[in-house]
């Protein structure tokens, strides 16, 4: 298994938000078995599972469902790092950065995937935490599309909002942050994570330029070698999660969209200990997961999300993976995951 890294620059201000929610940031730091000076430092290593259970409990400490937005208000674009920044700086037009976004955010931040869906509307900007290691990773993806809202409202003009916002969350017992942050059209209990942009957004220019560093990239890459090569599996994962809403994630699309053929995945796969059909499964499992234990939607519509033929198909798969009926593990969910405070 990949091990997936973040700088702790990524929880910049979460201990002043904590103590300002009357919460305890150090208790929140050890229930993620995180070192508390990594809430004062900006460059310790952090695995990317123990970040989410951070976030996760950080909520759950305040009694804030929308912690990560708070967050978000606290953070800028600069906490994902100065060479991801370097890599989008030189683009002309938001579409060309969300572009250029997309293509290099898993290089440089680890255990998470940005990717872009083409329609008629514009384009659904999609953001997924798949280093989760079976945590709620609510707060770090509302934390993550919030960062991304706060960066292109200051790209386009202050009163900015998406066309649509959907969160895979339940409704939230109030939606105030969530309309401040992103406007009136924010939907819960959706299939996916992310935010719908109209093309007149994507064409806009961008007047702030900043002077491309490559040394400060290549030092950075350097650095973390691990992120740039990543496993095929890891990259197969990526693909499938990309891919499984739209097409189900069949092998050839999957080998396509890494351009490469079905064979030599394949191969890379089975030199990598695992085969393409394991990793789909799994990921399948993972996402079934999620929706169960975070959304309201009803089986049929988890079924069909997840490409089954029918749901009694999805129910054995569920029950054959996990033990247990995907009923019975929403009940088990529900009582393990008690509903926060209203803010």
């Amino acid at each position: 298994m990949d091990t997936h890294l973040i700088r702790s620059m990524c929880l910049y201000g979460a201990r002043e938000l904590i103590a300002d929610l009357h919460g305890d940031p150090w208790r929140v730091a050890h229930g993620a078995s995180i070192a508390s000076q990594s809430l004062d430092q900006l460059d310790v290593l952090l695995p990317v599972p123990k970040v989410v259970q951070f976030l996760d409990l950080a909520a759950r400490e305040t009694g804030r469902e929308d912690f990560g937005l708070l967050l978000a208000q606290k953070q800028g674009m600069g906490v994902l790092g100065s060479a991801l920044l370097d890599i989008v700086s030189e683009a002309t037009t938001v579409g060309d950065w969300l572009e250029r976004l997309s293509r290099y955010f898993h290089v440089l931040m680890s255990g998470a995937l940005v990717h872009l869906e083409q329609h008629e509307l514009g384009v659904t900007v999609h953001y997924e935490v798949t280093a989760t290691a079976g945590i709620d990773e609510t707060q770090s993806v509302h934390l993550g599309l919030a960062l991304l809202a706060r960066k292109l409202r200051s790209a386009l003009y202050p009163q900015w909002s998406p066309e649509r916002v959907m969160l895979r969350c339940r409704e939230p017992h109030s939606r105030a942050s969530y309309t401040r942050m992103f406007g009136q059209n924010v939907f819960f209990n959706q299939e996916c994570n992310g935010m719908l942009l109209s093309h007149q957004v994507l064409a806009h220019p961008l007047n702030e330029q900043q002077p491309f560093s490559r040394p400060a990239l290549l030092d950075y890459q350097r650095e973390n070698q691990q992120r740039r090569n990543r496993s095929p599996a890891s990259a197969t994962e990526d693909s499938v999660r990309k891919l499984l809403s739209s097409s189900g994630a069949p092998l050839d699309a999957v080998a396509l969209n890494q351009l490469q053929s079905r064979r030599t995945l394949q191969r890379r796969l089975a030199g990598s200990g695992t085969t393409f059909q394991a990793i789909k499964q799994q990921t399948k499992l993972d996402l079934a997961r999620k929706y169960l234990s975070q959304t309201d939607l009803k089986l049929s519509q988890i079924a069909e999300v997840l490409g089954f033929s029918s749901l009694s198909a999805f129910s054995r798969f569920f029950h054959n993976a996990q033990g247990c009926a995907p009923k019975a593990y929403r009940a088990q969910a529900a009582d393990m995951n008690k509903r926060f405070i209203s803010p």
